[in-house]
């Protein structure tokens, strides 16, 4: 991967609050840069190989607070959907810029990859630049997941070809009889299960690793060596109460793991009732970890924060943004006003949301900084 140490930017003055959070993945990586060099730490510039809509270069930012070989470490993860980075980017600009009120217990550190997905956020999808969800990318990538049925049966028209006319017209009542005929639970369990078949249909899993996934193990191989106990903080919107961040825990209950994070955190959500939070059979979300760092043991929370409540009209919107990235025209006025849509559903960008979400990110990371300092005398 090609990258660069990143000398200092602008926003210099910046400070946690409304300021930490950007409009641009540009004005993030700006603001993420600058704060790092506030906290006397170097940031690391991975050059993304995608551009964005002006032609802009990205880069994915890590830099580490803490000592290097730490037997702690929080890596703290935003943009792994792509355009719901900018919460998380935020949070971890607001980090830095109050690096020295964080409480890192001994030989504990702080790791943050930042717009892992920056082609995503720029353009508006959750998805990377070969319509992949990176989160499935990451957990599939030793082998596949498994498919459920109905994704063929619902394929051809929830995947449609064609933004107006009779084609669309057909598609549009075929999903609709499916609704009724399955129920919206079962038809969205199905979507959110995902895929490896159809390149360009909703939640492709891919079939093969990404660049972001590559880049992460190529982090983790670099800045997570000889870590015994690994917390991993995931940073996700559009799911939950608004402006509440949810703890997502995928581990059971009863495990260790589970009882661990609500030590840490108190009440956590488990996937399962809800079909947008699906469990997945294959494991657990970075427990590879665990055989990419030999004696590591880890955790992990997708931290989930609301933004509205998704009704049938946001369906299509969602729809049609998949549509018009795989098979339309996105520079059209139609693409314009869906993608516009589709990300102020996923980044509200008012001054109280973005007050929330930094409010709630930095007690998790704080939780999460001490409990680990908790499991290392645990277990000494």
């Amino acid at each position: 991967m090609d990258k660069e140490s990143a000398a200092p930017k602008a926003h210099s003055d910046i400070v946690p609050g409304v300021d930490i959070f950007s409009h641009t993945v540009i004005e993030a990586e700006d603001k993420f840069a600058a704060a790092a060099d506030r906290a006397g730490t170097e940031m690391v510039a991975h050059a993304s190989p995608e551009r964005g809509p002006h032609a802009e270069q990205f880069h994915v930012g890590v830099s580490r607070l803490g000592p290097t070989g730490a037997a702690n470490v929080l890596l703290l993860i935003s943009a792994t959907h792509g355009v719901e980075g900018y919460a998380g980017a935020g949070i971890q600009t607001g980090l830095l810029v109050g690096a020295e009120t964080l409480p890192l217990p001994d030989d504990t550190a702080l790791v943050m990859i930042h717009m892992i997905n920056p082609w995503g956020a720029a353009w508006g999808r959750r998805e990377t630049e070969g319509n992949v969800d990176l989160f499935r990318n990451i957990l599939y990538r030793d082998r596949p997941g498994q498919k459920d049925p109905l994704y063929d049966v619902i394929e051809e028209s929830l995947n449609v070809r064609h933004d107006s006319g009779p084609e669309r017209e057909l598609a549009d009542a075929r999903l609709l009889q499916m609704f009724d005929e399955y129920g919206p639970a079962r038809i969205e369990l199905a979507i959110r299960r995902g895929q490896h078949d159809y390149a360009k249909g909703m939640t492709y899993h891919g079939s093969s690793p990404t660049w972001s996934t590559r880049l992460l193990d190529e982090v983790v191989d670099s800045e997570l060596t000889g870590a015994r106990r690994v917390a991993v903080v995931d940073v996700h919107t559009g799911w939950g109460p608004p402006g509440h961040g949810t703890a997502i825990c995928y581990a059971p209950p009863a495990s260790a793991a589970a009882q661990r994070l609500a030590g840490w955190h108190g009440a956590l959500y488990y996937p399962g009732d809800d079909p947008a939070i699906p469990t997945h059979e294959v494991l657990l979300p970075y427990t590879w970890l665990e055989g990419r760092i030999p004696g590591c043991q880890s955790t992990f929370v997708s931290l989930e924060f609301g933004t509205e409540k998704a009704d049938e009209a946001f369906f299509r919107v969602l729809r049609d943004s998949s549509h018009f990235h795989n098979y339309g025209d996105l520079r059209s006025p139609a693409a314009a006003e869906v993608t516009a849509r589709y990300r102020q559903y996923f980044y509200p960008e008012t001054d109280a949301w973005k007050h929330s979400v930094w409010q709630r990110g930095r007690q998790i990371v704080t939780e999460s900084l001490t409990g680990l300092g908790d499991w290392a005398r645990e277990t000494a």
